[in-house]
């Protein structure tokens, strides 16, 4: 059923088929959007894109092989195991900041795979950047 689309009833009940050629480029397929879609503002469509093309980049680099969200469970899994935790600290902030990067370089080199995102060496350089954003946070007594 590739190329088709359906919305839940409660929210217009529209079926259609989107595009039969695959190779369709994104021009093409905006301006196909646009004619089943024609109100609202023109750029929403494409930015509406660009967030799909996005969201696909980053979830290959944070789960691809696994559950989409599995790095959302995992930070939290690691979170679960201090209680006490004051989330609104904004060292812990930077923390979890922190775990993100290390949970997607993980799972990178976990999986062997390339990522499409933000790669190895940009996600160590983020994880010493926030390190240092910590300290400075503990000094100053956040």
């Amino acid at each position: 059923m590739a190329g088709l689309v359906e919305l839940n009833p409660d929210i217009g009940g529209i079926t259609f088929a989107l595009w039969e050629n695959k190779n369709m480029d994104m021009k093409t397929i905006i301006e196909q959007l646009r004619e089943h879609f024609p109100h609202g503002h023109p750029d929403f469509i494409e930015k509406s894109l660009a967030e799909i093309v996005l969201h696909s980049q980053k979830n290959h680099d944070y789960a691809s092989g696994g559950d989409p969200l599995g790095n959302f469970k995992r930070i939290a899994n690691i979170l679960s195991m201090y209680p006490k935790i004051n989330l609104s600290d904004a060292a812990i902030v930077a923390m979890v900041y922190a775990l993100k990067q290390i949970d997607a370089y993980l799972w990178l080199k976990s999986n062997g795979h390339e990522a499409k995102s933000e790669g190895s060496a940009a996600r160590i350089t983020d994880v010493s950047v926030y390190a240092k954003l910590i300290g400075i946070l503990d000094e100053e007594g956040n």
